[in-house]
């Protein structure tokens, strides 16, 4: 759920008639109920291939308004109850293996219970108290539980309840998922005097829900239910999970008829007031900071680039909204997301650069919905200069460690809402040509008389791609860092032992980001009198711990390429020198749509060196097309790395 946290709701609700007792309650598992073995053997024939099946999805949220006798507002709260009974399939995929919950700041989890049922029938519940907490720098709550012992055919049921009170309006609740669901209810209620809008999901698509009235007739409850609810398969390469999910989005046209949002055009005056007016009429402190940073700087592209990192290096985000103008902000050294965006468009408006201040809708929140007017569709601000009277530009100065001028793929080529005095200007992101950054992969393999191999491997990650990562790391306590670089190793096989691992450049946001591991693996190479046969285990693959299915039919997904990507690999082979190594190959290249793939080898006695260079395109394709990207990725030439054969001298 996206909040506007820059609205302030100052709406007349006195001609409200709020429910006095809410519709939607936590229900907790009962007490004497009698559990009874459960046959999971239908399912796992029936879905084949999937890791778990949610059984039933209920998701309950309500908006519940109390007013005085008078009419005066007491509290407003909003409740969401959710509850999930699932089997798993598959006990070693940890999405369905724990519980994780994130808490957003201003949220609280007032109730939640857990349930597992074993095959044989035997019940374990755990709460809130078995659970790990940690609270992160934005205010946010995780909630982490292993479930202990499971078995295959485990039976697991979630039960949980979120408060918010002063809630945002906009809410999402998914009906659809990475697994299969045999049965999805969602409900939504609020006061029966709002009038609620319901966001489509494609073009000229919304979901289909039922609108009816509580028994005393003062709770509207929208109401969606669903059954045999095909996944969106977790497959690499695809669009954004909501560009092809069904969810439900919703917002208010008015409450208690009182508009709103109205128009985009009212929406954009109503927030450009705030963030595009606001410097102070009694300093010039703005103007003199702008000119000190720029003062011998060409007009072009220096001015910009330099307000920018300054504006970065020397203004903290905070995640309290402010109203202070722009110099107190320069004099204080914080400001919200809004404020410190506002703030470098009106320094780069000051030094002669022609900027608007705007909201980025991102791809990662699916369809773009003009008729639906809410700020959970635009809520990302953004600094956007032109060239030619086109979007050029775009600059995130709040958010810690992005490449200046980098702009993430998420939203990229997708519309932005820019804030002007006499309504709403919609453009179009421009695409990066430079994509997300180069991926380079070190391998020196050492192959022991004995089969053992010894590896040196090294990842270097440029750009956008680091930035990413660096992210991702931030989100991560030290055992789930300990998991990743775990899964960075790029064999697929053999019995791995780690003798060193580290990550270099993790606060150096101007180098790359590298990660060093050393290892040694057993069961990777049979030695025999006459020949020695070496598995290599996904080490010549192009991309490394990418896992595509290699059958085009089975794909379900189209083929998005956000970006443009390059990946390189170095790999090194040294073995005694009585091996020759037998197997030859020639160089590799190979051209479609989706981008291009060239290897190139180096022989010599005791030593093989190989290089391999990958280039992907931006593409959006059909799923049809997926043969091409796999003809790319997997190519045929390159099946023959699957083992090196090597033959010995003097046997």
């Amino acid at each position: 759920m996206k909040n506007a946290m820059w609205f302030s709701m100052t709406l007349a609700l006195a001609a409200c008639a709020p429910p006095a007792v809410r519709v939607t309650q936590f229900r907790d598992f009962a007490s004497d109920q009698t559990v009874t073995p459960f046959d999971w053997q239908p399912y796992a024939e029936k879905y084949e291939g999937s890791d778990a099946v949610i059984l039933e999805s209920t998701t309950d949220a309500e908006h519940h308004v109390h007013l005085g006798h008078a009419g005066q507002l007491i509290n407003w709260d909003y409740f969401e109850n959710r509850s999930v009974r699932y089997v798993i399939l598959d006990v070693e995929n940890d999405e369905y293996a724990r519980f994780t919950e994130r808490v957003p700041k201003g949220r609280v989890v007032t109730n939640v219970k857990l349930r597992v049922t074993a095959p044989d029938g035997r019940v374990q519940t755990y709460s809130s108290a078995d659970m790990s907490t940690k609270r992160d720098e934005h205010g946010r709550m995780t909630y982490k539980f292993i479930y202990p012992q499971l078995q295959k055919g485990s039976v697991i049921e979630q039960r949980m309840e979120i408060k918010e009170s002063n809630p945002g309006l906009a809410t999402e609740i998914p009906v659809q998922f990475s697994v299969p669901c045999e049965k999805v209810t969602a409900r939504f209620a609020y006061p029966a005097d709002w009038k609620h809008a319901l966001k489509s999901t494609s073009p000229g698509s919304k979901p289909a829900v039922q609108r009816t009235l509580s028994t005393d007739g003062k709770t509207a409850i929208v109401t969606y239910r669903a059954t045999d609810v095909t996944p969106i398969h977790d497959e690499p390469f695809s669009p954004p999970f909501n560009d092809m999910a069904q969810y439900l989005a919703f917002d208010f046209e008015s409450i208690a008829g009182t508009k709103i949002y109205g128009t985009w055009g009212e929406f954009s005056k109503r927030i450009s007031k705030r963030f595009i007016d606001n410097d102070s009429l009694f300093s010039n402190r703005l103007e003199k900071t702008t000119r000190n940073i720029t003062d011998g700087l060409e007009p072009g592209e220096d001015k910009p680039l330099a307000i920018v990192k300054w504006v970065q290096d020397n203004i903290e985000v905070s995640s309290q909204s402010t109203t202070l103008d722009f110099a107190q902000i320069l004099k204080s050294g914080k400001a919200d997301p809004m404020m410190m965006t506002g703030l470098v468009v009106k320094m780069l408006q000051t030094a002669g650069t022609r900027a608007q201040m705007g909201l980025i809708h991102s791809a990662e929140d699916g369809y773009f919905d003009y008729g639906f007017i809410s700020p959970s569709q635009f809520y990302i601000p953004c600094a956007v200069t032109f060239k030619e009277d086109k979007p050029y530009r775009v600059f995130f100065p709040f958010i810690p460690q992005l490449p200046i001028g980098h702009i993430p793929a998420s939203f990229q080529g997708q519309t932005a809402l820019l804030f002007e005095q006499n309504g709403a200007n919609f453009v179009k992101i421009p695409l990066l040509d430079e994509g997300g950054g180069m991926v380079e992969e070190h391998y020196s393999v050492e192959i022991e008389d004995s089969g053992y191999l010894n590896v040196v491997e090294q990842k270097v990650i440029h750009g956008a791609n680091a930035f990413a990562l660096r992210q991702f790391l931030k989100e991560m306590d030290e055992p789930e860092v300990e998991e990743l670089i775990k899964d960075l190793i790029s064999y697929e096989g053999g019995e791995v032992t780690i003798n060193r691992k580290e990550i270099l450049g993790r606060d150096k946001t101007d180098e790359p980001l590298r990660f060093e591991l050393e290892y040694r693996i057993d069961n990777l190479v049979t030695v025999t009198p006459d020949e020695v046969l070496f598995a290599t285990a996904g080490l010549f693959s192009p991309i490394s711990k990418t896992k595509i299915k290699v059958i085009p039919s089975e794909r379900t997904n189209p083929v998005h390429i956000v970006d443009p990507q390059h990946f390189r690999k170095h790999i090194e082979i040294t073995f005694p020198d009585k091996w020759v190594l037998e197997s030859r190959f020639d160089p590799v290249t190979v051209l479609n749509s989706f981008g291009q793939l060239q290897t190139g080898y180096e022989y010599a006695p005791g030593k093989f060196h190989a290089e391999l260079d990958l280039r992907l395109n931006r593409v959006h394709a059909p799923v049809t097309s997926f043969g091409q990207l796999v003809n790319l990725i997997g190519s045929e030439e390159l099946k023959g790395f699957a083992h090196l054969v090597f033959g010995i001298e003097g046997e």
